[in-house]
């Protein structure tokens, strides 16, 4: 007989097995060396040069930012582990965010210097457009970049990955229950193709239903609407990479002021990132017609709880995990290293059973059966 509901929460070690980065490999990523690594597009879409093909490595090299980005990027880094130790890409983030006008103009100034030792002497005093972005201290463009540039180590295409067979056991173990509401902590998009291989319809809360965010064409875009039905459900705590979000500002001619809310959307296609419009879901009026950040919407760094507090569509999801772990339903924890506070003081109010899946992390509030592989979920 099958038991109600288990609550599931999945944190880096679930997408191991698919060779996803974890942090470490993350961390030596942003430590390796970076000029020559970043390509940066027309559409502001920045890329590593060693994920893309070479027409695409071509095209990301021909804006001069780029370069300038590289230097900066290496001073940051160096600077933040001289400061801090070890290099930890979500601490960096949370330094990156808080650099402010002066700091940063040292940086640049200092980026400046080494990109002059470095490029050949008769090229020092010719006029360019890298000359220029060494000049601007443009502190939007790292925090662009960075985003970017997570996302796209996160990237994967599972189209060829038989997955349901690779997480057999773990699926098998869902079929115990009636209703499954997974909690991720991965910006990844691992568990919706594993849902989708598996077909089994699931809500994300995200609907096109009364939309508010439509495509070029007229296509009614998903966005938050905090839309659960069915009995598979999948909050992404955190966020995704597949997340975009519209700032919604008041117009004027052509002047636009940020309100500070954001609808979140997911585009169906490269041109609804820029051409995406904001309009009234009663009377399809056009509200918007512009979206000044196109970069990918999820939480890291090491302010999360704040910016869980302060944001609607996270919050929501997190007000929806501390109900379900405190209902008393099981609870299956799987490759999560408990790092995130605010995570784990839901835990500590778990009132279900507890199965945690971890090599290396014994689960430390109260009681839980602890095992290594989910191959040995019991059943």
């Amino acid at each position: 007989m099958k038991s109600e509901c288990v609550n599931v929460l999945l944190g880096a070690g679930f997408s191991r097995p698919v060779n996803l980065p974890l942090v470490a490999e993350i961390n030596d990523k942003f430590c390796q060396g970076l000029l020559g690594k970043f390509l940066r597009f027309s559409d502001s879409q920045w890329r590593w040069f060693d994920t893309q093909n070479e027409v695409q490595q071509y095209n990301g090299r021909l804006n001069e930012n780029v370069y300038v980005t590289e230097y900066v990027y290496e001073v940051l880094i160096s600077r933040f582990s001289n400061e801090f130790g070890d290099f930890n890409y979500e601490k960096f983030y949370s330094f990156l965010v808080a650099c402010n006008e002066g700091y940063l103009k040292e940086v640049y100034d200092e980026a400046f210097c080494n990109y002059q030792d470095r490029i050949r002497p008769e090229r020092r005093a010719s006029p360019s457009l890298v000359l220029e972005y060494f000049k601007q201290y443009n502190f939007i463009d790292l925090d662009d970049s960075m985003n970017f540039l997570l996302a796209d180590l996160l990237a994967a295409d599972f189209g060829g990955m038989d997955l349901v067979h690779l997480y057999g056991s773990f699926l098998q173990f869902l079929e115990n229950y009636d209703k499954v509401n997974f909690f991720s902590l991965n910006h990844d998009l691992l568990l919706e193709n594993i849902l989708n291989q598996h077909h089994l319809s699931y809500s994300d809360g995200f609907s096109t239903n009364r939309s508010s965010i439509i495509g070029e064409d007229k296509r009614p875009l998903p966005n938050f609407q905090n839309s659960f039905p069915g009995t598979t459900k999948v909050y992404k705590l955190h966020g995704s990479i597949n997340n975009r979000g519209f700032a919604v500002t008041e117009e004027e001619g052509h002047m636009h002021w940020k309100t500070g809310e954001i609808i979140y959307f997911r585009a169906e296609g490269p041109s609804d990132l820029h051409r995406a419009v904001r309009i009234n879901p009663d009377n399809g009026q056009i509200l918007q017609s512009f979206n000044s950040d196109i970069r990918p919407q999820f939480l890291t760094g090491t302010l999360k709880e704040s910016l869980i507090a302060s944001d609607y569509m996270y919050s929501v999801l997190y007000q929806d995990f501390e109900g379900s772990v405190s209902s008393g339903d099981d609870l299956l924890v799987v490759g999560y290293s408990f790092g995130d506070d605010h995570i784990n003081s839901v835990l500590k109010n778990c009132k279900g059973s507890i199965i945690n899946v971890n090599p290396l992390h014994k689960f430390p509030f109260g009681h839980a059966l602890n095992i290594e592989k989910m191959d040995f979920l019991p059943f």
